[in-house]
């Protein structure tokens, strides 16, 4: 990190925790943050949340899309440990919306890229598929979807088969 640059390290300070309902997944997690500003050693501002979200998945050429709506982020702590300071309440408010309108989504992001490559190492990005859609119930999810077989592997199979 160089001198006038800054760097924001985030991570999950609690097992994240999973809740499956009919209008999406819940996801529960305690998250940590410190901010470096300025090549500085110290971080300039730590904070710590609870966030709940609720996700939703869609797939599309091929991707996977995760969708969240924030139900709730509490912020417990947020201070400047170099100040030896808590900030206040419009402070605690700004960090609240910045990880509502940057922080999640951020996180889905990386994550729908993951789930994408972890399907593609499986080999769904061979197939087409229509109609997918991801079915929430009330403790588990139905993926349902109609796929087409690649013209190319089933030639492939068939003069195998036949042969």
């Amino acid at each position: 990190m160089g001198p006038g640059s800054s760097e924001l390290r985030v991570w999950s300070s609690s097992v994240p925790v999973l809740s499956t309902f009919p209008s999406g997944t819940r996801v529960w997690a305690q998250v940590s943050a410190e901010l470096y500003c300025g090549g500085q050693t110290a971080p300039t501002l730590c904070f710590q949340t609870n966030v709940s979200v609720e996700v939703t998945v869609s797939y599309s050429d091929k991707k996977v899309f995760l969708h969240g709506k924030p139900l709730q982020i509490l912020v417990l702590r947020a201070e400047l440990p170099t100040q030896n300071q808590q900030l206040n309440v419009d402070t605690q408010e700004f960090i609240r919306e910045a990880v509502e309108k940057i922080g999640i989504p951020h996180v889905l992001s990386v994550l729908s890229v993951e789930f994408t490559r972890l399907l593609d190492k499986q080999g769904t990005h061979l197939f087409d598929i229509f109609n997918p859609e991801v079915l929430h119930r009330d403790g588990y999810v139905v993926v349902q979807m109609d796929f087409g077989f690649p013209h190319h592997l089933l030639v492939d199979f068939l003069k195998k088969t036949l042969q």
